[in-house]
């Protein structure tokens, strides 16, 4: 019996710690990637150009240049850091770094409401963490660094909408509606990101 208790209480941290581990390589790996990818590409250059001069000129420059404009989040998250940072590429990739922690936790999240056994979670963050499209676009100054942690931001916050409906208070009712407007307003893809997960879960 104290044998069992034991056994449990080191699986309690082993699963978070095995976790941790895996996603510090994978930041490893992105950071790497970053390294050896410093100058920009075209992609890239289109996007941080059109961020010369005031935050005016920029909104009046950005319909002309982009399609679907206003739903152009990663321009607007972009902007200050260029602002900032100018050309430098490890200045520009702070905001894409931080939603790719983000997202690592919310998935940490997600796999505690599936998950009974630590293998679970070793292959669902072994997948996610090595995979070769997410690392090279994890530190790019393009919106495809964001979309995969708002996706997985959507499909959460759905679940717990759904389940906790009734006995959810206004306020978290309110942050998770926040959340989907946001992530419609981000990019043309938005509304499909909040939609499907809604429709799984009904």
């Amino acid at each position: 019996m104290f044998f069992k208790k034991y056994i449990k209480s080191r699986n309690k941290y082993l699963t978070p710690i095995a976790v941790s581990c895996i996603c510090l390589y994978a930041l490893y790996l992105r950071f790497e990637q970053l390294r050896t990818h410093l100058t920009l590409w075209a992609d890239e250059a289109y996007q941080v150009n059109l961020m010369h001069g005031t935050f005016i000129d920029f909104l009046k420059l950005l319909p002309q240049k982009e399609f679907c404009p206003y739903l152009s989040g990663d321009y607007y998250l972009i902007y200050p850091f260029f602002k900032i940072f100018s050309y430098n590429k490890w200045g520009l990739a702070i905001p894409h770094i931080i939603a790719t922690i983000l997202g690592f936790y919310i998935l940490y999240l997600i796999c505690k409401q599936y998950f009974k056994t630590i293998w679970g979670y070793i292959i669902t963050f072994t997948i996610v963490c090595f995979n070769a499209t997410l690392i090279i676009h994890a530190t790019e100054i393009r919106v495809y660094a964001v979309l995969p942690t708002l996706a997985l931001g959507a499909f959460y916050l759905s679940k717990k909408l759904i389940d906790q409906n009734i006995n959810m208070s206004i306020k978290g009712k309110w942050g998770i509606g926040i959340f989907f407007v946001l992530t419609i307003w981000f990019h043309a893809y938005g509304i499909l990101i909040v939609c499907l997960p809604m429709l799984f879960f009904y």
